[in-house]
């Protein structure tokens, strides 16, 4: 009676879960930021006690149901991002055999010669019409394809183009499932990164493309293991090619002590990069790739609370208000920590198992560092996490929502108060749940050793 009684309050539980991303994803909008914030709570809650070890579901059972709730949210329209007007902008300027580098959405706007799938009425929803695009050439080879897909109709574009990235993101499900069986974990943590809230919104709701460049980190990782240089190489350099975090990754794996294919590893890394990122040497595209990415950078204050600081700290001594001196800042202090922390991996001689969490600590470091950390970016830590049993980054991923509170208004504004809860509740709970782990990380382990599922409870 009392198993009927749990495996009934495990129904109702995972029905909640999947009303509430439902929800999220059709009903409110970036304004509604109170209706969005009580939703994600009651659905991160849910999320809690379903990633808890004691919560037993056959994993075929987790995995449809995770399945089924990514293709529902396929048709609805992305409620908290506009990004989708740039990816059919772009996609159009392909499928017309045009270079998407060569001019800004107003360039073209202004030209005699426009492309002939370019629907010019998406003009008026481009939230940075005078740039030109940041997206990698990876990215539009899914654009054109979405686009191509629709014959060209906006409508249609949008619609194929989210359907490539959610059906892409959905099949990692089951590349974590072998992985943790390699890692010797339970496959069952695969919950934790298949009803996380901020994934499924995120990718199956707004079409982030974070759902692309995860796909290929897992499999990169599931080479790694497997001591598959090149594979992993490549998929390295695949998953740098669609969002740029991936790359500060590469160095850190190729310092692995038992990791007997380095050079491969590190030159099919490069490769990869290489071959993604080629179509931009034609036409000088890669000038206008560069300004657009330098222009992203230094233009987006978000969510970075070192950030934050040192731009304080420097307007307070010299009054200079230019945040180009703080982002260089914060970047260069980086830098000198990243450098050291390669320097603590090779010392501590790492293995291969103990790279996923070396990479939780490297990624979230640069994360902290950023001048802006949106929502959608912190979703490859939310991936390690359930590689590793890591609660901190889960706990990121619940808190970062409070973040949309900036959009309640145009032009967005932030509350500092807002910020500094978030960052204190991932410290906190980087103490409270993760502090032992942190702290054995850099201590010597044989290569015999494996993981315990026990470790994640």
């Amino acid at each position: 009676m009392e198993r009927l009684k749990k495996k009934m309050i495990s129904r109702i539980v995972y029905l909640i879960w999947a009303l509430g991303i439902v929800l999220l994803a059709y009903l409110p909008g970036k304004t509604d930021f109170w209706l969005l914030l009580l939703n994600y709570s009651v659905v991160f809650a849910c999320y809690w006690l379903i990633i808890d070890p004691t919560n037993k579901i056959r994993l075929k059972s987790l995995l449809l149901i995770a399945v089924i709730t990514r293709l529902a949210l396929i048709p609805a329209t992305p409620s908290l991002s506009d990004e989708m007007y740039r990816y059919v902008w772009d996609g159009q300027v392909s499928l017309s055999l045009e270079n998407p580098y060569a001019k800004t959405p107003t360039e073209w706007m202004q030209s005699d010669h426009k492309p002939y799938f370019l629907d010019t009425t998406l003009y008026v929803h481009l939230n940075s019409p005078d740039h030109y695009t940041v997206y990698p050439p990876l990215t539009q080879l899914v654009f054109g394809t979405g686009v191509l897909a629709a014959r060209g109709d906006t409508a249609g574009s949008a619609f194929w183009t989210k359907a490539i990235i959610v059906v892409i993101e959905m099949s990692l499900l089951f590349v974590i499932v072998p992985l943790l069986r390699r890692l010797g974990k339970d496959p069952g943590m695969v919950a934790i990164y298949a009803f996380n809230p901020l994934v499924l919104i995120e990718i199956s709701g707004n079409m982030r493309l974070e759902g692309l460049a995860v796909v290929f980190l897992a499999s990169a990782l599931m080479y790694y293991q497997g001591n598959r240089g090149i594979r992993s190489g490549l998929m390295m350099g695949l998953s740098a090619g669609i969002k740029l975090v991936p790359m500060i990754m590469i160095p850190i794996l190729a310092t692995a002590k038992n990791f007997k294919q380095k050079i491969t590893f590190v030159l099919a890394a490069l490769f990869s990069l290489l071959i993604v990122f080629f179509p931009l040497l034609f036409k000088g595209a890669w000038r206008n790739y560069l300004e657009a990415l330098g222009s992203h950078i230094s233009s987006s204050e978000f969510n970075s609370p070192i950030f934050f600081l040192i731009k304080s700290i420097i307007e307070w001594n010299t009054g200079n208000q230019s945040p180009a001196m703080s982002g260089i800042l914060s970047l260069s202090i980086f830098g000198v920590i990243y450098l050291s922390f390669i320097g603590l991996v090779v010392k501590k001689r790492l293995e291969k198992k103990k790279m996923i969490e070396a990479l939780i600590v490297i990624t979230s470091l640069f994360f902290l560092f950023q001048t802006a950390v949106h929502p959608w970016y912190i979703i490859p830590l939310v991936l390690l996490s359930s590689l590793t049993g890591w609660r901190y980054p889960l706990i990121w991923s619940g808190l970062i929502f409070l973040s949309y509170h900036a959009y309640t208004t145009e032009p967005f504004v932030e509350n500092l108060w807002l910020t500094i809860l978030i960052y204190s509740g991932v410290l906190i709970s980087a103490w409270h749940f993760d502090r032992k782990k942190i702290s054995e990380l850099f201590t010597n382990h044989t290569e015999s050793e494996e993981y315990s599922p026990k470790e994640f409870e």
